[in-house]
């Protein structure tokens, strides 16, 4: 019985917080100009944006599990939308494309588990995404369709196991970070015509081994960071990375590597500084190139890796 009782003023209480009508508290963002507030919003909120020059809107203390049409329409012309821990639990991208001017999407801390097909259709002119720490096991092949203007998709910390060809249409895109996800393997096509992407994080995956051509498109790659994999990844040969020149820093670190061909270290790259391979199981030190010029003595700390993968091949 006060169970019962409990739960029914726990409710009372919880619908007295969201309120029926909420106005923007405004603010100055050095970034962003006025920035408009919205508390205890509900699906059931009318939402009140008397100034028709806030482009940038965000949500606390609110609970919005999905889009609805008539939600939607209250952020007309808004063009930075966060809507970070509202308990959104979906997106569709029949409703949400009609904010058909908005530039960057911040949908973290949620509940999302799926991003469907044409989750963000029609919002062509986007140029950010960021839904890390979702629970996000699954991504439709056409969830970023005519997202072409994207430069930036942040999915880290989610459930990303196997992620296909999801990132096809992105032509624009320059920063992708999937680390902290569950993914297992890149086929040949993960990574197709992602020829501007310029810094990737995979850190903290469930990498078994590297498929190098899956890294072949990204010819504009200056950033790549793979360490602290949940599975060794017990070789690196020699092709890994042979034909992305513009590599400046590879982090490699705590990956239980045992065996490194050695031309991987020949391969030309003229902007490389760093390879970060420190915590491996064949050495515990970094590659450094000091004035653009690889040096003898670099090459020969390394010399139990080349030594295992020699051991490897026979």
């Amino acid at each position: 019985m006060w169970n019962t009782i409990l739960h029914i003023i726990f409710l009372s209480a919880l619908a007295k917080a969201y309120k029926k009508e909420v106005s923007c508290k405004v603010s100055i963002n050095e970034e962003f100009g006025k920035v408009c507030l919205l508390e205890n919003v509900n699906l059931q909120t009318k939402v009140n944006i008397q100034d028709k020059s806030l482009k940038y809107v965000f949500f606390q203390n609110s609970k919005i599990e999905f889009f609805t049409d008539e939600f939607v329409e209250q952020l007309e012309r808004i063009q930075f939308l966060n809507i970070n821990d509202v308990g959104l639990e979906h997106i569709d991208g029949n409703i949400l494309g009609s904010l058909n001017e908005m530039i960057v999407f911040w949908g973290s801390h949620n509940e999302i588990e799926s991003v469907d097909d044409n989750a963000f259709n029609g919002c062509i002119n986007l140029e950010m995404i960021s839904l890390k720490f979702n629970k996000i096991s699954f991504i439709h092949e056409n969830a970023f369709n005519s997202l072409e203007n994207l430069f930036k998709l942040d999915l880290s910390s989610n459930r990303l196991k196997h992620i296909g060809k999801i990132f096809k249409n992105l032509y624009s895109l320059i920063d992708l970070d999937l680390s902290s996800n569950h993914i297992e393997h890149l086929n040949d096509e993960t990574f197709i015509n992602l020829s501007n992407l310029y810094a990737l994080s995979l850190a903290k995956n469930n990498l078994k081994f590297l498929n190098s051509k899956a890294f072949d498109p990204l010819v504009s790659l200056e950033y790549l960071n793979l360490c602290f994999n949940k599975s060794p990844i017990p070789i690196i040969y020699k092709r890994f990375l042979k034909y992305n020149v513009n590599m400046k820093k590879i982090l490699l670190c705590n990956n239980k590597i045992k065996a490194i061909e050695r031309e991987f270290f020949l391969n030309n790259k003229p902007s490389l500084d760093l390879i970060l391979l420190r915590m491996n199981s064949c050495t515990n030190q970094d590659f450094t190139v000091s004035s653009k010029i690889i040096i003898n003595n670099e090459l020969m700390k390394f010399q139990l890796c080349y030594d295992n993968f020699v051991d490897y091949r026979v």
